[in-house]
């Protein structure tokens, strides 16, 4: 049609998406939950949870728990955990619903020749141990064992040094 300007869908998406983006970490920054971060935008909270994994999907450490938490389960009722097999070497990424300790000392019955240390644990479900194995697919030696990858060891310093900060 003459004299009507073309517009670039993709583009106005685009922007769109920009825009709903800076709206969702502002208000994240302000510690709202996803579903009040979901009412005050007005986009579902699925939405508001795609939206913050599309924004930081590279660096795991910055996305918020909730994020991968389930509306039937609370992701606090399990953890995430780095073990390290110190005659290996080996660093094995899991998950556990019951306590890290205990998950420790069944490990350690199930292979009594190992000497385990657990290097670090946070709250997580199945989603964030997903995302990890993921991540460090590189190192992977078979099941939920990986390389003692320098990428690996960094991840979990930086961890360490996050949840300190927030210690303070």
């Amino acid at each position: 049609m003459r004299g009507v300007e073309s517009v670039d869908i993709s583009l106005l998406k685009k922007e769109y998406m920009v825009r709903l983006e800076h709206e969702v970490i502002k208000h994240r920054k302000k510690k709202l939950s996803l579903r009040d971060i979901a009412e005050k935008v007005g986009v579902s909270h699925m939405e508001v949870k795609r939206v913050l994994l599309r924004a930081d999907k590279s660096k795991f450490i910055d996305i918020p728990n909730d994020i991968y938490a389930d509306d039937k389960m609370d992701v606090y009722n399990s953890s995430v955990y780095f073990i390290r097999d110190n005659i290996s070497k080996r660093i094995k990424i899991g998950t556990t619903t019951g306590g890290v300790e205990d998950r420790m000392a069944r490990l350690t019955a199930a292979s009594p020749i190992s000497d385990l240390e657990m290097l670090f644990s946070i709250e997580g479900d199945n989603n964030m141990e997903r995302c990890l194995h993921r991540r460090f697919k590189k190192y992977r030696l078979h099941g939920e064992w990986f390389e003692p990858a320098q990428e690996i060891l960094d991840y979990i310093k930086k961890l360490k040094i996050k949840r300190e900060n927030e210690i303070d």
